[in-house]
């Protein structure tokens, strides 16, 4: 079986290629397996690869391991995406990393070795309009924060480090809402006034914000959690919980909605920013869906996904979350 490490060296503070390189060489002395190395050209390049690979090999059991960060994973997700004889690992050199976060054992990501010899296990995978993502889907202040911590990161007068807390402040004063037509598995739109829309597989984002703290990647099902326009005041307030993932509490039942589906339908009044496994689009309308079992995974040895807690209908009405962000 072929082994096929696709490294970015622009993910990170650093390229990390040459440690990579010797990682993989020192793991592979065996000759059990055969491992290439490919260094990606840019954005799309690695979805270009593994999809013309797959279809050129069909007959060839392959293993594709995204180096990189959770855009460098969503690219390589997207490329395997309906070829039986590709599985997918990730090693996560990237910035933010959150998909990793949904496991235990994680610091076995960074281990070649236990990557080698990892099972494949079946997740599910997101669509949104003709484009595939891993973990979680965004709109509203957190995706705008995104979009102005890029733009601050290309000044040479601010230090990287300080780039996303200044987008938060930035965005925190100029607080954009976002309005939406919103379906649910089919329902009627409804129209709605909201500060933020997570939707995903997993649990975490934003370097390890938790919105969606009962996400589960292999339940078939989308987890959505909306927060309303609420005052700067109220959003202060409620942003400690939402970061550990201790939101879902009655007390904000007024201010956020959870909910689990599998399909929802957003329709924007004007082209909206759209984050996706921390890459940014614009769209006017997003067809978002579960594909069940729609990711052939690379689990590393030592390895597993979080249990999270059970998610229940009537949480507006009782205290059921304690600690999920865990």
């Amino acid at each position: 079986m072929k082994h096929i490490y696709l490294i970015n060296p622009a993910a990170g503070r650093s390229d990390s290629t040459d440690v990579l390189s010797e990682q993989i060489r020192a793991a592979y002395e065996d000759g059990e397996h055969e491992a290439v190395l490919y260094r990606t050209a840019g954005v799309g390049d690695a979805t270009r690869y593994v999809r013309e690979y797959c279809t050129e090999h069909p007959d060839e059991e392959v293993r594709f391991y995204a180096c990189g960060g959770d855009g460098t994973f969503n690219e390589v997700a997207a490329g395997a995406q309906g070829f039986a004889h590709a599985a997918v690992g990730l090693i996560p050199v990237g910035t933010g990393n959150d998909f990793m976060r949904n496991f235990v054992g994680g610091e076995q990501f960074m281990n070649v070795s236990a990557q080698k010899e990892g099972e494949v296990m079946e997740l599910d995978l997101i669509r949104c309009n003709e484009y595939y993502g891993v973990n979680l889907l965004n709109t509203g202040f957190d995706c705008e924060v995104v979009v102005k911590t890029s733009e601050i990161k290309r000044s040479r007068l601010v230090p990287k480090g300080m780039a996303y807390g200044m987008g938060v402040a930035i965005e925190l004063i100029r607080k954009p809402g976002v309005t939406v037509e919103l379906s649910v598995d089919g329902s009627e739109p409804v129209k709605k006034e909201l500060l933020l829309c997570a939707v995903g597989n997993g649990a975490r984002y934003g370097g390890g914000f938790t919105p969606l703290p009962f996400a589960s990647l292999r339940d078939g099902l989308l987890d959505v959690c909306i927060v309303k326009n609420v005052s700067r005041l109220t959003f202060v307030k409620l942003v400690g919980s939402y970061k550990k993932g201790e939101h879902v509490i009655p007390r904000n039942a007024k201010i956020l909605e959870y909910l689990k589906c599998r399909k929802i339908h957003m329709k924007f009044p004007q082209p909206q920013n759209v984050c996706m496994d921390g890459e940014v689009r614009q769209m006017e309308e997003c067809d978002i869906e579960v594909i069940p079992a729609g990711l052939r995974f690379v689990l590393p040895v030592g390895c597993a996904p979080i249990v999270r807690p059970e998610y229940r209908e009537d949480w507006s009405e009782r205290e059921i979350l304690v600690g999920a962000g865990k």
